[in-house]
């Protein structure tokens, strides 16, 4: 006589996860949204590129500057790549340069390009492109801008021939804050950007100050407004 032997092996239930391929859980989408870091693209509100200029610095030298302005409030891809063209009064291309850029949530970032070389060209036209913009992750960097700000009044010296810009920048976090872009926007009574520059704080202590300053190489009116925007980026270590 033969005997049937049945063996019954246990049915494992996996628990969902963000990287199984499946839509399951909380998500909204295949390992996106819900609980997963990882923003599913539908949820994305594209970006924006709300002003585009160049200015002057002197004869042979522009710098480019377009205000993109991410309406996520919470979510911001690990790396936008951006293309800026000048061109003259036909249209004709004057110079190209690409570059690339951490952006903020819930808010505007500069893409800054400086010292773009016109040979004497005079740029009518100037235009930005996003090339590419990478998925977008989960993050809120609110505790950064409530507690790393510029504060006092800025200090700006038109009297020389190098106009001089002085801030403090102050972190009322008991942690140190590190790498942090600081761009300056200037702008005329009407509004419309006259200056751009930008610089680098390496490290702010807990609870401490930093003097930050910007020049340029040539003249202009005295600002009517001054627009700063600090910049970190949450995925450097």
């Amino acid at each position: 006589m033969l005997l049937g032997i049945v063996v019954v092996l246990p049915f494992v239930i996996k628990d969902a996860t963000c990287i199984d391929g499946v839509k399951n859980g909380s998500e909204t989408g295949t390992d996106c949204g819900g609980d997963c870091q990882l923003m599913c693209k539908a949820d994305i509100i594209p970006l924006e590129i709300r002003w585009q200029r160049s200015v002057k610095v002197d004869e042979k030298t522009y710098d480019a500057v377009a205000y993109l302005v991410n309406k996520n409030n919470n979510a911001i891809p690990k790396l936008v790549s951006f293309k800026v063209t000048l061109s003259d009064k036909n249209r004709a291309t004057i110079a190209e340069k690409e570059g690339n850029t951490v952006i903020l949530p819930g808010a505007a970032t500069p893409l800054y390009v400086p010292n773009i070389q016109v040979e004497g060209r005079i740029p009518v036209y100037t235009r930005f492109e996003i090339i590419e913009a990478s998925p977008f992750f989960v993050y809120s960097n609110q505790e950064f801008l409530k507690n790393v700000q510029v504060i006092g009044q800025p200090l700006f010296d038109n009297t020389t021939e190098t106009p001089r810009l002085t801030l403090t920048i102050q972190n009322t976090l008991f942690d140190r804050v590190q790498d942090v872009d600081v761009y300056a926007l200037l702008y005329d009574t009407e509004d419309t950007l006259i200056a751009v520059s930008k610089t680098y704080i390496e490290s702010i202590a807990g609870r401490g100050q930093e003097k930050v300053y910007f020049s340029w190489r040539s003249t202009f009116s005295s600002p009517a407004r001054f627009e700063f925007i600090l910049v970190r980026d949450p995925f450097s270590k």
